[in-house]
Order: C-alpha cells, then sequence, then structure tokens
C-alpha cells in the first residue's frame, strides 16, 4: 500500500492505554477499492495509530462504521 496523505492530523489519547496516539483524516480514495466499497456513507475517514500499544482503528468519519482494527493482544 502506498504511504497515506493525510488532508489532516492531530494528537489525541489513545482510546485503549491513554498515550499520545496520531489520528489522521484521510481521502477514502487512497485505500483499496474492497475497503472502500465498504464505506457507503462518507468519503473521508478517521485513521488513529498509536505506537505505544499497537493500537490502529480505522472508522468511517460520518458513520463511525469501523472499516478496519487491530488492538496487540485482543
Amino acid at each position: 500500500m502506498p504511504e497515506l496523505k493525510p488532508l489532516s492530523s492531530q494528537q489525541v489519547r489513545c482510546p485503549h492505554c491513554g498515550a499520545i496516539a496520531d489520528r489522521y483524516f484521510l481521502d477514502i480514495s487512497q485505500f483499496s477499492e474492497q475497503l472502500a466499497d465498504k464505506n457507503v456513507s462518507d468519503n473521508f475517514v478517521t485513521r488513529t495509530v498509536c505506537d505505544h500499544c499497537d493500537y490502529l482503528m480505522v472508522l468511517c468519519s460520518k458513520s463511525d462504521m469501523v472499516l478496519e482494527a487491530y488492538m496487540a493482544g485482543f
């Protein structure tokens, strides 16, 4: 997968461990067509990543539908 280019980003607290995490606001076109087909309500997604606990959550910005998720040990 090519490098994702965020429209904007911010630092937030990780919902899993509380450490500082990065949240990126992305255009859905940067994801695979299969993943983009799941997202029917919006063209934008939020991707939250925590390097401290290896947390990842990709959500549809409008509906909060989970498109991809990963938490180490879960």
